[in-house]
């Protein structure tokens, strides 16, 4: 809850026994630079703003809505000089404070961007001397809440000073946020349970100890407190004596009692701190911690997804490159990984959106694993057993992933059976495709390359992959080929919402399909694979992943038509092929004929039988024997009474046997279907022919025995048969 602008002007009497008390508290909720406050900034755009999160925010700082408004400082979004930009508050006088503290919820990354850190900090001035930084503010990828810096070696002191610093280290870095500030001396006794270390999932007939962590808010060094666990039905209490936690400091504790796991259920079970140092505890607000933790039927196997921040202008991205590819070839069974691309041919708008806007992304190149947490790529291989080693409630496959190239349509099949009961779920389907082994012509394929040359940093993986200190920057697109690149968000950036139901137990299985329709064509689906992912939509992560290659359907017919012309005078036959439409399969055909031509027409044949192979730009083929006939029948020459060939079949000989009605000057050819002759004989002024053909060096196949007499020709087929 908000609160208003609070000043309590301090006296003795005003420092209640094992009471927090407030000096300051600021919400921003007014306009502008809050009363009593200043600002110091060489920045252009006026330092520290003030209003909602759109305010404050521009596209690789989004400054997430927290319900209001707050106060932050925007190096993204001017690029100017903010290497001191401070937000000052009023002077206090702390001369009879015991103590004094200062909270605050932060928004900030602590990111660095070519090379260069950005910095904040809470810095102090007393008596309006120099300022010191006196402590230095960690990131995180969301707002920290109740961030407290302990100031009690100001306590006593008069006129002192406390500001917010940002430092943009002289770069183009990101910025700070900052809301809810309060000032306050801490309570005596104060403790509270700031974390449970209980894992959400494991095997049925186990147990699970509670376990967590406390912190002491109270100005005295806790020795002593009391931690207790209930199931709902039973309490169980540790007493923890001989601890030494001073102000702001943490313990970790394990309690003697654990959690049994019976069944393939959810259990809730609360956690609580109290009687610190035997004291009661002065905030009793912050003393608890609630979860669930749910027992499985068994372990799926997990997969690790990297969803890798890339683009071909980015110079230090084939770091990312080179990781990608040995995280695949090295853990294939294990990991998945996603090039999402940013500002170059291979873009997704949708994915590249979502990566950009993931809680704490600051840069190229950069992975987020299973929507967890940003690494550096090169981090990939040390993370990978602890994301294997996370429990998921669910088991996803792949059942089908298909494409008919007919049609054009992909179809993805996906299910997913969960292995405990949960309740009141936002669990989502989603399936992504990628394609491995692309490549495209023009600049924005070419991919530049901070490690080329002598003088830059050591190649991503010495020894592994491309030798980039050893090409070119950029690296020409010709010489690019590209893996893992995520080709289309089936269920868009979050999943599709309704697609799991939202309550399960151990033993269903949820089940989605995807079906696209006009699939791009310009995608190889022989190079491409269906990745499901499970998300919970409460927390944003990838529970569980599988992946599949694609199958390829490829059609018995491209729907080409052929014309046969036969042939009259043993050569002027002629095929006419209509192409496929060009909106059947994916096109780019190529023809393969059997006589070695390559157009889709043929002219000048001689009868026979030919094979044509049609393969279309992915690797579909069809084959099509069309016979060309011969017109002429053994009326064609008109003196001939008889013509004969056995064997035909023949294996080694065959045997041509004719006559005529008169004598005649008789020619013979054994021509292929590809129109060269094989065997040939003259007879003269003859009225009868006999003449073996031999077939020891003749190849299997068809061929055609042709009769020539004058400008009359009798054709007939051989089959060799070895």
């Amino acid at each position: 809850m908000k609160k208003i602008l609070t000043f309590l002007f301090l006296s003795v009497c005003a420092f209640a026994m094992n009471a927090q008390t407030i000096i300051l508290s600021q919400d921003f909720e007014g306009t502008g630079t809050p009363f009593g406050w200043t600002q110091q900034t060489a920045a252009t755009d006026g330092g520290f703003k003030f209003g909602a999160a759109s305010v404050l925010s521009s596209s690789s700082f989004p400054v997430p809505d927290n319900g209001g408004k707050a106060a932050g400082t925007n190096d993204d979004g001017c690029n100017c000089n903010k290497s001191n930009d401070m937000l000052i508050m009023p002077s206090f006088d702390f001369t009879t404070a015991p103590a004094v503290s200062l909270k605050f919820d932060l928004f900030y990354y602590d990111a660095s961007y070519q090379s260069i850190q950005e910095h904040a900090y809470v810095s102090v001035s007393q008596n309006f001397g120099l300022w010191e930084d006196v402590a230095t503010l960690s990131g995180a990828g969301d707002w920290q809440v109740g961030y407290t810096v302990d100031l009690s070696a100001y306590a006593g002191m008069n006129n002192v000073r406390i500001a917010f610093r940002y430092s943009d280290g002289g770069g183009w870095l990101y910025g700070m946020a900052i809301d809810n500030v309060t000032v306050f001396t801490p309570a005596d006794h104060d403790v509270s349970v700031t974390k449970t270390q209980v894992p959400r999932f494991k095997e049925a007939g186990s147990t699970v100890d509670i376990a967590g962590e406390i912190s002491n808010f109270g100005s005295e060094t806790l020795t002593s407190v009391d931690i207790s666990w209930s199931d709902g039905t039973n309490t169980y209490t540790d007493n923890i004596t001989g601890i030494d936690v001073p102000y702001l400091g943490t313990y970790n504790f394990v309690l003697s009692t654990p959690l049994s796991l019976t069944n393939a259920v959810s259990y809730n079970y609360t956690v609580w701190a109290e009687n610190p140092n035997g004291a009661p505890d002065a905030d009793d607000t912050n003393n608890q911690q609630a979860g669930v933790v749910s027992g499985v039927s068994y372990i799926p196997s997990k997969k690790m997804v990297s969803e890798e921040a890339t683009g071909t202008w980015c110079g230090w991205c084939p770091r990312g490159t080179e990781w990608m590819d040995f995280m695949a070839e090295n853990y294939p069974d294990d990991f998945i990984g996603i090039a999402v691309h940013n500002a170059d041919p291979m873009t997704v708008t949708a994915y590249d959106n979502g990566l950009n806007n993931f809680p704490g992304f600051s840069g190229y190149p950069s992975v987020i694993i299973d929507r967890n947490a940003i690494w550096d790529p090169s981090d990939m291989e040390d993370i990978l057993p602890d994301y294997l080693a996370r429990i998921a409630p669910i088991a996803p496959e792949l059942t089908s992933a298909s494409i008919d190239v007919a049609t054009r349509t992909l179809t993805v099949g996906a299910s997913a059976e969960f292995v405990t009961q949960l309740d009141n779920i936002d669990y989502r389907f989603n399936v992504v495709l990628t394609e491995d082994d692309v490549t495209g012509t023009g600049s924005g394929y070419a991919q530049t390359n901070y490690y080329s040359g002598p003088a830059a940093p050591t190649d991503p993986i010495p020894g592994y992959g491309s030798d980039w200190d050893a090409l070119p920057s950029p690296v020409p697109a010709a010489d690019m080929v590209y893996n893992h690149v995520g080709r289309a968000l089936l269920g868009g950036w979050a999943g599709t919402a309704s697609s799991i139901p939202a309550a399960v137990v151990a033993g269903d299985v949820a089940q989605k399909e995807y079906t696209v329709t006009n699939f791009n064509t310009d995608w190889n689906p022989y190079n491409m694979h269906a990745v499901v992912m499970i998300i919970d939509n409460a927390s944003g992560e990838i529970l569980n992943a599988n992946s599949a290659q694609i199958d390829v359907i490829c059609p018995a017919s491209f729907g080409a038509e052929v014309t046969v012309t036969p042939s009259s005078n043993g050569g002027n036959g002629a095929i006419d092929l209509t192409p496929p439409s060009s909106t059947y399969g994916f096109g780019g055909y190529t023809y393969a004929w059997s006589n070695g031509e390559t157009t889709p027409s043929l002219a000048n044949l001689a009868p026979g039988t030919y094979t044509l192979s049609i393969t279309d730009k992915i690797g579909c083929s069809q084959s099509i024997d069309v016979e060309v006939e011969n017109t002429s029948n053994v009326e064609d020459i008109a003196s001939l009474t008889s013509f004969t060939l056995t064997p035909n079949p023949a294996s080694s000989v065959s045997v041509l046997t004719a006559s005529f009605a008169q004598a005649v000057d008789a020619n013979v050819q054994m021509v292929n279907l590809e129109g060269k002759v094989v065997a040939s004989a003259s007879f003269g002024t003859t009225t009868s022919v006999n003449h073996t053909f031999d077939l020891s060096d003749i190849a299997t196949g068809m061929y055609m025995v042709k009769m020539t007499v004058g400008n009359q020709v009798h054709t007939e087929r051989l089959m060799v048969s070895k």
